[in-house]
């Protein structure tokens, strides 16, 4: 079962993760208060837009699983083995149907989500019978994430922990108070759009609650609890290598929300 995620009391003190959150707090902020995450949380994200992210999160999913597939792999006890493979399990059975119904929902071919399915490679620049390829942004987080995977435990939990930990933040942040005030005045505003976009909102609210899960939670603080012991035991230049692949996700996943609002026909 999914329980077996939960994060026991007593793990160990975050340092290391914290401390690469904090050398790219700008990037950081960009992420996880992007205009794509409060719209999602407001429910006034655009069906189009929605789609379109959700195409190329699709695209990435795949790249994702091999990662934590080399992750337990490289994992150095069964007991780590265990809450990766459980997670993975939860990717494929509660992650990959969302997908799914989500598309048809949103009004999205068949055909053309199931060609996000295939393993393009950098050089693919259009998509099949005419729908949009992989973004740049798409393309280069997927070959992070296969190369970040390959060098080790600790390289493959730097590119993972950021992936995860700033959708838990914006997932479970409730806001300012100046943000919440902002969402109240345009509440109105929403109810007149909603009976357009209920599907876009149904599946955009059970996008914000797969990542509000506390099991969800849990895991992403024991994820940065195994890079932090990584981190501890590594030398200087494995470090330092671990900080590159921090950052470098943490810009990637501001590019990849901002992707979305290309104009582009998806459907």
């Amino acid at each position: 079962t999914r329980g077996s995620w939960n994060l026991p009391q007593g793990a160990i003190e975050m340092v290391f993760s914290e401390d690469m959150r904090q050398a790219c707090s700008s990037s950081w902020q960009q992420a996880v208060q992007h205009q794509f995450t409060k719209e999602l949380k407001e429910k006034s994200l655009a069906p189009d837009v929605f789609a379109r992210y959700l195409l190329q999160d699709y695209a990435f999913l795949g790249a994702l699983l091999s990662a934590f597939g080399h992750c337990l792999g490289h994992a150095p006890d069964l007991r780590a083995k265990k809450r990766l493979s459980a997670f993975m399990n939860h990717l494929c059975l509660d992650e990959i149907p969302f997908f799914v119904r989500s598309f048809q929902d949103l009004g999205v071919k068949t055909d053309i989500f199931q060609a996000y399915e295939a393993p393009f490679g950098p050089q693919v620049k259009a998509g099949p019978n005419g729908h949009p390829a992989l973004t740049d942004t798409t393309i280069a987080f997927k070959e992070l994430l296969t190369s970040a995977s390959l060098e080790g435990y600790a390289q493959a939990l730097a590119v993972l922990v950021p992936c995860e930990w700033i959708y838990q933040t914006w997932a479970s942040s409730d806001g300012s108070q100046q943000q919440q005030q902002q969402q109240q005045q345009q509440h109105e505003q929403q109810q007149q759009q909603q009976q357009q976009q209920q599907h876009e909102a149904t599946a955009g609210d059970a996008w914000v609650e797969l990542h509000t899960d506390s099991e969800f939670q849990n895991f992403v603080c024991w994820l940065r609890g195994e890079l932090d012991r990584e981190a501890e035991a590594a030398n200087e230049h494995t470090r330092r290598r671990l900080a590159e692949i921090f950052a470098k996700v943490v810009d990637l996943e501001v590019a990849f929300f901002s992707a979305a609002y290309a104009s582009s026909n998806c459907t």
